[in-house]
């Protein structure tokens, strides 16, 4: 299989670009994380032939996405991020699993930093918000890669870390910004950004208000963005709205939402709990007896949530 076979295999399958780098380690990258540790780190690797010692390349393969332009007065809305991101997963995984028919080693879930990866390709840069843009894609797409043995032809390295240059004289996303989370030199304060809040634990008083309507997501930052001016938008689909009704989340009921972002975020509890928030900044006080209910729920992050919603309604 030569890499020609392979791009045309990946468009079939959805995705707008493809691309292939060099499998040397992320210095830089590493670097970095020493000074700054973050959580979300942990888990990946700096150096691509720990994860596979055969390994000949990292494939990028870019899946590009519209954000959705509006949703019904009053209803719960969703990062349509999160949709595109599911439907890149399945396709990339197909494509895997057809590199091991070839006789390749793959890893479509190797755990390194695909910001990095990307910006190898020399068609990446990042913003001031920490976000990445590609082409007229903008920051309008979700990255997958795979670690893989087949030697395929590379691109040269790239800088990693140049902030684009029309960045310059623009702040748009960070007076944009509703919790003050973007910092200088592109770097995100984890613990402020309302995308990153934990679901582990219950989001800050502080923030809850300004999560609005999104169950997933924040946006804001990206639809002021120029690099995005030529990204037009798409109205959501019938089955994201009939997933995304708040009585059947705090219910519990997550199984059409599950199909559409994947069981990993739409996890009931979750979901329960972030639609206790978004139903108070709705103003849904017909939802005041179901809340009033989860003000029991065993779990604590739906419990405190609900709890705090039936006093915001009241």
């Amino acid at each position: 299989m030569n890499w020609q076979e392979f791009e045309c295999a990946a468009l079939e399958q959805g995705f707008a670009q493809a691309y292939a780098v060099s499998v040397k380690p992320f210095v830089k990258w590493e670097k970095v994380v020493r000074k700054s540790p973050d959580v979300r780190w942990n888990s990946l690797k700096a150096d691509p032939r720990e994860i596979m010692p055969e390994a000949q390349s990292i494939v990028i393969l870019v899946w590009a996405y519209r954000p959705y332009s509006s949703f019904p007065e009053g209803e719960l809305t969703l990062d349509s991020y999160y949709v595109a991101s599911q439907r890149s997963y399945k396709a990339v995984v197909m494509l895997s699993e057809w590199l091991k028919s070839a006789g390749f080693l793959t890893n479509a879930a190797a755990p390194l930093p695909a910001k990095r990866a990307v910006l190898r390709t020399g068609k990446a840069r990042y913003g001031k918000n920490g976000l990445l843009s590609l082409n007229k894609l903008g920051t309008r797409f979700c990255l997958q890669i795979i670690l893989t043995s087949a030697p395929f032809p590379t691109l040269d390295d790239a800088p990693e870390d140049e902030i684009w240059q029309g960045c310059a004289n623009c702040d748009l996303c960070l007076r944009s910004c509703p919790v003050n989370a973007i910092l200088p030199n592109a770097r995100i304060d984890t613990a402020r950004c309302l995308r990153a809040q934990s679901y582990s634990e219950p989001v800050p008083k502080e923030f809850r208000a300004q999560l609005g309507s999104c169950v997933l997501g924040c946006d804001i930052c990206q639809r002021v963005c120029p690099r995005n001016a030529a990204v037009d938008t798409v109205e959501p689909e019938a089955k994201v709205l009939d997933a995304l009704q708040l009585d059947r989340l705090l219910a519990g009921d997550v199984k059409q939402l599950a199909e559409l972002i994947g069981s990993n975020y739409a996890r009931p509890v979750r979901m329960q709990a972030r639609a206790a928030l978004h139903a108070a900044n709705l103003q849904r006080k017909d939802m005041l007896p179901v809340l009033e209910k989860l003000c029991e729920h065993e779990f604590k992050n739906v419990r405190e949530h609900a709890q705090w919603a039936v006093e915001m309604l009241k």
